[in-house]
């Protein structure tokens, strides 16, 4: 899942985070760490202070400075880089701040968030997202902005929701 932590440094009791065989080790500070079962890559996002991760048994070590992110899959070596931490914790604040999020990415986010089955009919080409949609709406709310602003129809259905290209058959 997607958890966001606020922690104060304390020496003598360090706060980990052991999560997909790796140790976030947090350093007095705020984080986002990203971790879906269904999902390669884990991510931590520093927006304050220090954290330092290891992965294979401390074989694999890094360090994160704020505003940057960790991500890593099983097996390779941590990517650092620069985000907006703005948009990578944005869900905390109810909302969803977005930057050509391929639109598969972004219903994922938001069946995890509302527990509700959203399909796209078509996914063959890349659609791509960009806004900020606010959470605390209903989802029938932000399913029709997503449709409005991307060429596809959305319906309801006894599952959830299926947003269709606007040219296809009904």
């Amino acid at each position: 899942g997607d958890a966001f932590f606020e922690v104060f440094h304390n020496k003598e009791q360090p706060f980990h985070v052991f999560v997909k065989d790796v140790d976030v080790k947090v350093l007095g500070t705020s984080l986002n760490v990203r971790a879906y079962p269904d999902e390669k890559n884990l991510k931590t996002t520093l927006v304050t202070g220090s954290v330092e991760q290891s992965a294979e048994k401390n074989k694999n070590v890094v360090r994160l400075a704020p505003g940057r992110m960790a991500t890593y899959e099983k097996g390779s070596q941590f990517n650092i880089h620069t985000v907006n931490t703005e948009i990578q914790t944005s869900c905390k604040s109810g909302y969803l701040f977005l930057r050509n999020e391929p639109l598969q990415n972004l219903l994922k986010t938001l069946e995890r968030y509302y527990n509700v089955p959203v399909v796209l009919e078509d996914n063959k080409e890349s659609r791509y997202f960009s806004g900020r949609l606010t959470l605390q709406n209903d989802i029938k709310e932000v399913i029709e902005i997503i449709a409005l602003t991307t060429g596809y129809h959305s319906l309801k259905t006894e599952r959830g929701w299926l947003l269709r290209k606007i040219n296809s058959q009904e």
